[in-house]
């Protein structure tokens, strides 16, 4: 297939950004407005569909497929990684200087009580990082991830992620107390009930969730098989700490945004600091750009 187009895609108002960013930060997650084309889904489920018949060739009972890394499988994974909305999103809550740090797709077949569990529940927990010492009594926002949903998940069932609203003001389940390093071995006597949502959208639809956001996902009980692809970014200073840099062949194609969000080489205080060149990579999604 041709090279995405990303002029088809959306764009958010500066209204939307308010409001979005309201969202976030009293609920610690965001649906946006805007849900993906149809020919996007159908072109990323057919990419899905590839891999993963790949994979089952060698584990065919095997109900939980995953795999980071993925921009470079196919043309709609970085087509979904430039998706403008999400960016847009994400230069509001990091500034300029945000990378790409977590790509992955997960696909989750039907359940089957009788067969094996591995992978098919995710028990709550929070993304971290859990060497940050917690700031007022939170977890600093240091990742922005997105659900791309690429099926149908609103029966009750789906496997789809539950989440404690809020929770990303809470005491973080992975975070340290203090600068003086130790392991957190705090049990957590919270009631998980209180703020529960239960994520169930429609095929199409992005969400996106606060590093501190305590989630937590079921098995798959349904017979529509579950697809969604996960992207995560990052303030730059942090570097990708879900991936493996691309090679130098795989960036020569690539738009100057995509080499910056998959980290090309670049002057070593450019990644801390930055200067106007590294801050116009990026430009288009700021609001002066609207």
């Amino acid at each position: 297939m041709s090279t995405p187009k990303y002029e088809l895609e959306h764009s958010l108002t500066i209204a939307e950004r308010d409001r979005l960013m309201e969202d976030l930060d009293r609920d610690g997650f965001i649906i946006l407005p805007q849900t993906l084309p149809q020919w996007v889904i159908e072109e990323t489920n057919q990419a899905l569909d590839r891999i993963v018949a790949d994979d089952r060739k060698f584990d065919p009972g095997r109900l939980v497929f995953s795999r980071t890394n993925i921009i470079e499988l196919d043309p709609m994974f970085r087509w979904l990684m430039m998706y403008k909305p999400a960016l847009q999103m994400t230069y509001d809550c990091l500034g300029p200087e945000f990378v790409l740090s977590q790509d992955k797709f997960m696909v989750k077949f039907q359940h089957n009580p009788e067969g094996p569990r591995s992978g098919a529940a995710i028990s709550w927990h929070s993304d971290g990082p859990g060497n940050f010492p917690m700031v007022d009594g939170r977890c600093p926002l240091h990742t922005l991830r997105f659900g791309f949903t690429l099926s149908d998940s609103t029966a009750e069932e789906c496997g789809g992620i539950d989440l404690i609203r809020g929770s990303h003001k809470f005491r973080n389940l992975h975070a340290r107390d203090t600068l003086h390093w130790q392991p957190n071995a705090k049990s957590r006597e919270e009631d998980f009930t209180k703020g529960l949502v239960r994520l169930r959208v429609p095929m199409g639809a992005i969400y996106a969730f606060h590093n501190g956001l305590w989630h937590s996902a079921q098995p798959n009980r349904t017979s529509i098989t579950r697809r969604i692809v996960y992207l995560q970014y990052t303030p730059a200073w942090m570097r990708p700490h879900h991936r493996a840099d691309p090679t130098m062949h795989d960036l020569q194609a690539y738009t100057p945004e995509e080499r910056w969000l998959l980290c090309e080489p670049r002057r070593p205080n450019s990644w801390m600091v930055g200067d106007a060149q590294d801050h116009s990579r990026l430009a288009r999604f700021s609001r002066d750009a609207e």
